[in-house]
């Protein structure tokens, strides 16, 4: 581990939710990450509007969906996206595929896919 890229994240981590040393599951994410995209993502959780409860939950939806600094955050319906991937599922799609496919449905507007 590069004892130098850890003590630099946990120190941003410190300074983006001004609470102590990151939790295990939080810096396991973010040292699999470059240096620049560990510190775009802490920002993103500094630049939310509300309190992120759940740091490792927000960092591991955040690099799965691509989530950038210059992105601004979209609600997501949870119930029709798990109704789009179970629809995909039912097509022949395995789980994350399907979930990708959802993912996309949403970010192009699509509402739910045509039977």
């Amino acid at each position: 581990m590069d004892e130098r890229k850890y003590n630099l994240i946990a120190t941003a981590y410190e300074i983006a939710t001004l609470d102590h040393m990151p939790p295990d599951d939080v810096m396991e994410l973010l040292m699999e990450q470059s240096m620049e995209r560990a510190l775009e993502l802490l920002l993103l959780i500094r630049r939310n509007d509300r309190p992120v409860r759940s740091p490792a939950n927000f960092i591991r939806r955040a690099i799965q969906e691509g989530w950038r600094t210059y992105t601004t955050a979209q609600t997501v319906d949870r119930r029709l996206q798990n109704r789009e991937a179970a629809f995909y599922q039912a097509r022949g799609y395995n789980g994350p595929q399907a979930r990708q496919k959802a993912l996309e449905n949403q970010t192009e507007g699509y509402t739910w896919p045509q039977r």
